[in-house]
């Protein structure tokens, strides 16, 4: 009896280092898992008086120039208009919010209202990581996602989640939409939906307030082609 015990004490504990060492697939480890989308991610901003600005978009970067972001969060601009934005070192130190931020300008270069795209050129870049977005990766259900924006000009918020559907329904407009369950709010609208591996497979469009979760990403092929069009490396 104590071989036995013994033989099933080893194979437990040889099971339960291999489930250890072989974490859930599409699952991030957790050792600063937010970091890399932190550096693609910008607020787009707006005054509020006294020389402050708060956020109330998000966008990506999806070029060393450029800024893809919703339409609807510039829907009453036009192509040559001015933007201001800004990135994480300018508005938090150590967490907590500085006192005079930096804003940074762009202008609008591209709209897509069709599919709710818009795209910023930043005047004055600084040194960033870049999300790529010219390839289609199928994006699935169940598939893990997060997300970097600002809910509610709640600066740099970490969201995760799972592709709950990508469906063709009228939530606005007859296009092929990723549903999500990862977490956004106002403020979101532009920000990155992002798989595993940190690619870029979506922007935050939408979200149905009369129920839980129901959250709407503008789809890869769309965000692919539009940057394609807009923003490569000009």
């Amino acid at each position: 009896m104590r071989l036995k015990s013994l033989v099933f004490t080893l194979l437990t504990a040889v099971l339960t280092l291999g489930c250890a060492t072989h974490p859930a697939p599409n699952v991030p480890p957790n050792t600063h898992v937010a970091d890399p989308l932190i550096s693609r991610t910008v607020a787009l901003v707006m005054d509020v008086g006294e020389g402050q600005a708060r956020p109330y978009c998000s966008g990506v970067w999806v070029s060393p120039n450029h800024i893809l972001t919703a339409e609807h969060c510039l829907e009453e601009s036009e192509v040559g208009d001015p933007a201001e934005y800004s990135i994480q070192r300018d508005v938090l130190d150590n967490g907590v919010e500085r006192a005079n931020m930096t804003r940074r300008p762009a202008h609008l270069v591209a709209k897509d209202a069709e599919h709710d795209l818009a795209m910023l050129r930043a005047d004055f870049p600084p040194e960033h990581e870049f999300a790529f977005a010219g390839g289609l990766h199928d994006p699935y259900p169940g598939q893990f996602v997060q997300t970097m924006g600002h809910p509610r000009g709640l600066w740099y918020s970490y969201s995760s989640g799972e592709i709950a559907a990508v469906r063709k329904t009228d939530v606005g407009l007859d296009i092929f939409w990723i549903q999500s369950t990862a977490p956004i709010s106002g403020g979101n609208s532009g920000c990155g939906l992002f798989d595993s591996d940190n690619r870029l497979i979506g922007i935050a469009s939408r979200q149905f307030t009369r129920g839980q979760q129901l959250n709407f990403f503008v789809h890869e092929k769309y965000v692919a082609e539009f940057v394609g069009l807009h923003a490569r490396y000009r």
